[in-house]
């Protein structure tokens, strides 16, 4: 459920760019949070008491995560290249593809799961104490090398290292929660309570300051409040998913996540545009909710269909 709503929250925001022409929401105030979300649920996810089975896993990854990347991008290559009108666009958008530049959610995802599968394969018997170390290691890394605003840049990013190396931190968090997560008694509704609280305390800062918090590519004013303000949204959020009931709609979206995240732009981009052509334009934040109703349902629809024909993408 947990990764359904932070799909559904990415679409929002992708509507808002396509329709609106800009984040009505502001970006700092949701979007890096859902996306640390989905790079913790998917370290959550990664644990199990039992050795990792990395035959099983790597094969998980690339059926779930690299074929669909590689089969979307290149699905969507001739429809981009048409419209920038030119066919000189095809050859730099394949390379975009192979250095995996064409969607930099999906590549650092693939390259963080990796990186992770590798790390808790040579920590044997010590996995936890090694997860935690390297996490923080990783966070270290993105902080030196990948964040834009410093000066030991990386500017070749291959496959989103950077986004990677930020990504393993929080898988890392999910990993050793999840090992945890039966020792801690606190009632979740305080946690969610507390976490919230001080989770307004860290937006009206990175508001009022005018503070930088982009996930990918990496634009990061303030590390300390970077990580804090997601841990707290993470903290929130679990406290949230925790306390109520089941809702089907996300736990469908997020068990179709990738695909989703691949047509988030496409869908918004039209609907969109057929909304201004009505007439129906952007005329204030409640304008936006039909919109988004509807690339919500074109979206799931169309992810259905791919799944019916193709149900072991």
């Amino acid at each position: 459920m947990l990764r359904g709503f932070c799909m559904m929250a990415i679409l929002l925001f992708h509507t808002e760019m396509y329709y609106a022409g800009t984040d009505v929401v502001p970006y700092s105030c949701y979007v890096d949070n859902v996306l640390a979300a989905f790079f913790f649920v998917s370290g959550y996810l990664l644990y199990r008491k039992q050795p990792l089975d990395v035959h099983r896993k790597l094969a998980a990854i690339l059926r779930h995560l690299v074929v669909p990347y590689f089969v979307f991008t290149l699905l969507f290559v001739v429809p981009k290249a048409l419209v920038h009108d030119s066919m000189d666009h095809l050859v730099p958008m394949v390379l975009q593809i192979v250095t995996g530049q064409a969607s930099w959610f999906v590549a650092a995802l693939i390259v963080s799961e990796l990186f992770f599968v590798l790390l808790i394969k040579v920590s044997e018997p010590h996995r936890l104490l090694t997860v935690a170390i390297a996490g923080m290691q990783f966070l270290i890394a993105a902080i030196v090398f990948g964040n834009t605003k410093s000066a030991h840049y990386n500017t070749l990013n291959l496959w989103h290292v950077n986004e990677a190396m930020l990504g393993c931190f929080f898988m890392a968090v999910g990993y050793v929660y999840h090992a945890h997560e039966c020792r801690l008694k606190l009632p979740a509704w305080a946690v969610g309570a507390l976490a919230f609280a001080m989770l307004i305390v860290s937006k009206r800062l990175l508001l009022s300051k005018g503070l930088h918090t982009v996930f990918g590519p990496i634009i990061i004013d303030s590390f300390p409040l970077f990580v804090i303000d997601n841990l707290l949204a993470i903290s929130f959020l679990v406290s949230v998913f925790k306390a109520i009931p089941h809702v089907q709609l996300m736990s469908w979206i997020g068990r179709r996540s990738i695909v989703f995240y691949f047509i988030c732009g496409g869908v918004p981009l039209l609907v969109g545009k057929a909304f201004c052509m009505a007439g129906f334009g952007y005329a204030g934040h409640l304008s936006v909710v039909p919109v988004y109703v509807v690339v919500l349902g074109l979206s799931a629809l169309l992810v259905a269909c791919i799944y019916r024909f193709y149900p072991n993408i």
